[in-house]
């Protein structure tokens, strides 16, 4: 269910010309497999979300 919001809400937020990054983790780019994750709740997943996001939110964090 959760993919399937953000099917939607991502080109909503385009549309809206919102800037965010939209990352469906079980879906990686052809020929990347993070961590091997497979979209799933497990620690693959969860390691690589951390890889992903967590510069990302201390990015945003130490700014203004």
């Amino acid at each position: 269910m959760s993919g399937e919001a953000t099917d939607r809400f991502h080109p909503a937020l385009n549309a809206a010309g919102v800037p965010h990054h939209c990352e469906m983790y079980g879906w990686p780019l052809p020929g990347q497999k993070p961590f091997g994750c497979d979209g799933g709740h497990n620690f693959s997943c969860w390691n690589y979300a951390f890889y992903d996001v967590l510069p990302r939110r201390l990015a945003v964090l130490d700014g203004p």
